[in-house]
This record gives structure tokens, sequence and C-alpha cells, in this order.
């Protein structure tokens, strides 16, 4: 039995979304970087993934290794372009494949951060960061 192409396609979206659910709740990819993980909280129920050069809406929370806040939106919307050269490596990676109502913890190490210099007065140099991300829409 011949498969037409579109069901080919969602055939193998549904295999690639499956595998991605499985993977991903206990990222460490050694091939992004050491000590760069990805924790899955809740699974978006969306249909739509953000893509490397989607904008994305959503709420977060940055905090040290300690514990301490450094940053959160809290309450309020943020808008990011996924193609901002401002934008951090580890979101870039981090918040592909989202769908909106997820939400994911970002373990991100300094060199997928703000590296050696750090960010101002307000990220020290060589800072392991983790964020609590809520995706609310892909735009």
């Amino acid at each position: 039995m011949l498969l037409s192409q579109p069901i080919k396609v969602m055939w193998l979206q549904t295999i690639s979304s499956i595998v991605l659910l499985l993977y991903l709740p206990s990222c460490t990819d050694p091939e992004i970087h050491p000590g760069f993980k990805i924790q899955e909280i809740e699974v978006g129920q969306g249909k739509d993934e953000v893509g490397k050069f989607d904008s994305v809406v959503l709420r977060y929370t940055g905090k040290f290794q300690d514990g301490t806040v450094f940053d959160s939106s809290g309450n309020e919307s943020r808008k990011y372009s996924m193609r901002s050269a401002t934008l951090i490596d580890g979101w870039k990676v981090g918040l592909l494949g989202m769908r909106v109502g997820g939400k994911r913890r970002l373990v991100i190490p300094p060199e997928m951060a703000f590296g050696k210099k750090g960010k101002a007065r307000r990220i020290p140099p060589d800072a392991t960061l983790i964020f609590d991300i809520e995706l609310l829409e892909i735009r």
C-alpha cells in the first residue's frame, strides 16, 4: 500500500514528535554543550513549535545556581526574536520545539550565556544560568 505524500509527512512529523518528547525531558546532549540541560516541566498543547526564525512571547524567571533571582518578567509577557543577536545561545537552542503553553527549565553554561565577561553588574563572569520559561505565543 502506497501512502500519499501528505500522509507520509504527517506520519514522519508524528514519529519525530514522539521521539522528541521522549528525549527532551532529560536532555543533556553533550553535542550541544557540556552542562546545557533542558527539563520539560509541562508539554504545550499548541500545534506549532518554535523554530529558529520565529518570534516568541513568554514569561520567565532567571536564577543563579544558588537560587538567587537576577531577572524575571513577573506576570508580564515579553516578546523575543529567535534571530536576535542579543538573545543568548542557550535560549536559541532551549526554546526550539516548544509549543504554546509549554514550560521548560533551561540550565545554561556560561559559554551559551554571557561567558567570561558576564553582563554589566547583573551577571558575573562564568555564571551558569537557570531559566524557568513559559511559552505564551509563537509569532
